[in-house]
């Protein structure tokens, strides 16, 4: 073999090489667009928007006749006003359940209630622990 096949075949392997590159970066956008699908599934699960992940899930894997349905699906809902009353008490349910698991989350709505009532609210009270009622028999 002599200088200049040697030459030409490493110019094609590092051709072919960037080549690969090239048409893998396309493929790993789309994969990396369905990964990020899939989280946001996940999330929107977890917080009380199961329409929405289905709608999520049907795009990352491609089933595109289902996702159309769920579109379908999620528009017949925010049309009836009850379905629609209905998804956004779950989703606030979720989220007043979240906050109420920490601190920082009940101090937050509190202080949210104090700015939206002007009311002033004892937080020894709020923090106090629950004393069972009592049934009075007169």
């Amino acid at each position: 073999m002599n200088i200049s096949a040697i030459l030409v075949l490493a110019g094609l392997g590092i051709g072919g090489y960037f080549l690969g590159k090239l048409i893998l970066k396309g493929d790993s956008r789309v994969e990396d667009r369905r990964r990020r699908s899939i989280e946001l599934s996940n999330w929107t699960s977890a917080n009380g928007l199961p329409e929405i992940s289905k709608l999520l899930i049907a795009y990352s894997i491609g089933d595109y006749s289902f996702l159309l349905h769920s579109l379908r699906s999620i528009s017949d809902t925010l049309a009836n006003d009850e379905s629609a009353k209905a998804l956004v008490n779950r989703f606030l349910s979720v989220q007043l359940k979240s906050k109420l698991s920490t601190a920082e989350g009940k101090e937050e709505l509190l202080g949210l209630v104090e700015k939206q009532l002007n009311v002033k609210i004892d937080r020894a009270a709020v923090n106090a622990a629950a004393t069972p009622l009592e049934a009075k028999v007169s």
